[in-house]
């Protein structure tokens, strides 16, 4: 049942952000129920697909996960063959993340997932206001991730996501 907002949290940004959040979250959690670790691991196997910040723990930390709870993770992944470890040349305690062809088609088929449940939480919005909403949450979430006291383990291009189709808002 969805409940109009007040005149306490008509202006209030930790609201509408919650809001969109617990709607998005809903959806991604149903959609990707089967797969170890359910969201995470989209987030996980889309920066692995990006090749641009591939070790186990640089993962970790740009998607602010516990690097224990990571190894769980990719665990999963790794024993559904979605993901395998990849000891570094240069040091043998790091561990790239790559994925296996099995996870890149199920990482296509994820995208598309990700696709319509973004155009669903956003559904009330024009296509115009949609995918400018998006552009700005993006490029402040680049902002506040830049901007952090933590090293830059990976940093953030935009070969990072995704694309979204042309068809996206």
């Amino acid at each position: 049942m969805a409940v109009a907002a007040s005149a306490d949290t008509a202006h209030d940004f930790g609201w509408a952000l919650g809001t969109l959040l617990r709607a998005y979250l809903k959806q991604a959690q149903a959609a990707f129920k089967d797969l170890p670790g359910g969201p995470r691991a989209y987030q996980v196997m889309s920066i692995a697909a990006s090749e641009t910040c591939e070790t186990q723990a640089a993962i970790a930390e740009r998607i602010g996960l516990d690097r224990t709870a990571m190894t769980y993770l990719i665990d999963g992944l790794e024993s559904h063959k979605l993901v395998k470890r990849i000891p570094d040349a240069e040091d043998r305690r790091a561990r790239h993340v790559a994925l296996t062809t099995r996870g890149r088609t199920l990482l296509a088929e994820m995208t598309e997932s990700v696709e319509h449940i973004e155009r669903s939480v956003l559904a009330g919005l024009s296509p115009a206001d949609a995918g400018q909403l998006r552009t700005i949450l993006l490029q402040a979430a680049r902002l506040v991730d830049n901007g952090s006291n933590s090293v830059d383990v990976c940093p953030a291009s935009d070969t990072d996501v995704i694309k979204p189709s042309a068809s996206r808002a």
